[in-house]
């Protein structure tokens, strides 16, 4: 594979892959570009919004018209799974703006892999390629093939993203978690606690295009990627 196709390996598709295969694969090694305190007015709250965004990036607002929830068991797996309503402000050119489309993105991985709809991440702030990467790896899921509590948490770092020209970064740390058990062509396995959580240091890179937010693959320092080394990801 070419050092131009790592660069093109999100955090997030790793993951979702790693999702539906019980975690296996790595995350893609890439530098992160020199950036500067995001600046006043370009991209950033009123003084009537929220300032620090660091923690877990989380939505409030479910769509559960389908029903009583029911995680999934051994025998079946979840049954009316909580739909995320994509907030109000996310198509805002704001830091709330993307703020909202990264726990929207959590929100849509948990629901994709817990329902086997990848409806959520066709709404979601990645590029279509992406899109398509992660939507594969949700068709994993079945009635006969699914994981038991899968859950993304996107915890950023700093309270808001970096500035580089339009480009926006904000370092994260992603955590996958799974339950107890998985079950594969109705064939159940029992998780191993040291795999039913997985952590991975990533950098959430963005732009505001075409009044939405749309996370970017960028170009990086080629001569200092590598498949399997250390680093911090990209999405």
């Amino acid at each position: 594979m070419t050092t131009s196709a790592y660069t093109r390996r999100t955090a997030l598709m790793t993951v979702g892959i790693a999702a539906a295969t019980a975690f296996t694969g790595c995350a893609s090694t890439l530098v992160p570009a020199t950036t500067q305190t995001i600046e006043e007015g370009a991209a950033s709250p009123s003084n009537s919004e929220r300032t620090d965004f660091s923690g877990e990036a989380k939505i409030e607002n479910y769509d559960t018209s389908a029903g009583t929830y029911e995680p999934a068991t051994r025998e079946h797996r979840a049954k009316n799974v909580p739909k995320p309503i994509l907030p109000e402000e996310a198509n805002k050119n704001s830091v709330a703006g993307l703020h909202a489309n990264i726990a929207y993105l959590a929100a849509a991985y948990i629901y994709g892999f817990t329902s086997g709809d990848a409806e959520c991440v066709g709404k979601s702030a990645l590029n279509s390629e992406d899109k398509a990467s992660l939507t594969r790896a949700i068709g994993h899921v079945s009635d006969s093939t699914w994981v038991a509590d899968p859950t993304l948490i996107i915890s950023l770092k700093e309270a808001t993203p970096r500035q580089d020209g339009d480009t926006y970064t904000w370092p994260a740390l992603l955590t996958l978690k799974i339950g107890p058990f998985r079950v594969k062509n109705r064939s159940v396995e029992e998780v191993p606690e040291s795999e039913r959580s997985k952590e991975f240091p990533m950098d959430i890179v963005a732009r505001y295009k075409d009044e939405r937010w749309v996370f970017d693959t960028l170009p990086t320092n080629r001569s200092s990627s590598s498949p399997g080394a250390g680093g911090t990801s990209r999405v």
